[in-house]
Order: C-alpha cells, then structure tokens, then sequence
C-alpha cells in the first residue's frame, strides 16, 4: 500500500498508525515535524521526507526494509549513522554546494546516487 499525503497541512503522522501494511509514503511539503510514528511501519520501503521540517532520523532505525529515502530541501541531522547504510538517498543541492561530499563523508556506510 502506497500514501501520497504531500503538499497537503497535515501536522502528524498518529492517524495513520493502523497502516502497517504501508510499503511507501510521501510526505514532502507538509508540516509533520516528527517521525515517531513510522517506527510502527516495518514494511515501509520508500519514504519521501523533502520540504518538511523533519530533523531527527531516529525513527527509522527500526525499519530494516527501508530502501529509499528522499531528503530534498530538509535539514537532517544523522546521531546513528550506522543504520542508514542500506537506504538510497535521494538528495537535492545546487551544483555549487559540497553537501553531497559532505554527506558522503559524514555518512561513509551510506550509498547516495544522484539523479
């Protein structure tokens, strides 16, 4: 199952805790702000976090089937790299920034392809 909620106002993710059969949700341009709630989601594979106001990766860490993450224009900050080195990133800089350098060091077990 599959969940387009992007570029819409919603604030939190807690109505949908009953979805757990969900394999891939896009939220980008919102406004959720925490992702506590898609700790439940253990068979979520893609998710699309850009434009939101999403820092913590946290929560993931318990999602073993993730496998795409899309990060565009979202400020992150990574405490636990080690659980990321399974996800492909799908990340969003200007040609003249080194954020995608940066990255890659800051997060050396991370495969990042650019698009």
């Amino acid at each position: 199952m599959a969940l387009h909620i992007a570029n819409t106002q919603i604030t939190d993710l807690e109505p949908l805790s009953s979805l757990h059969n969900l394999v891939a949700l896009h939220i980008a341009n919102t406004k959720i702000t925490n992702l506590e709630t898609l700790s439940k989601f253990k068979k979520l594979r893609i998710l699309d976090i850009s434009e939101t106001k999403i820092f913590d990766l946290r929560p993931l860490k318990e999602l073993h089937n993730l496998e795409f993450l899309r990060i565009r224009k979202t400020e992150i900050i990574v405490q636990d790299k080690n659980f990321l080195s399974q996800i492909i990133f799908d990340i969003e800089v200007s040609d003249e920034d080194n954020e995608i350098e940066k990255f890659k060091k800051e997060h050396p077990n991370c495969r990042v392809e650019r698009y």
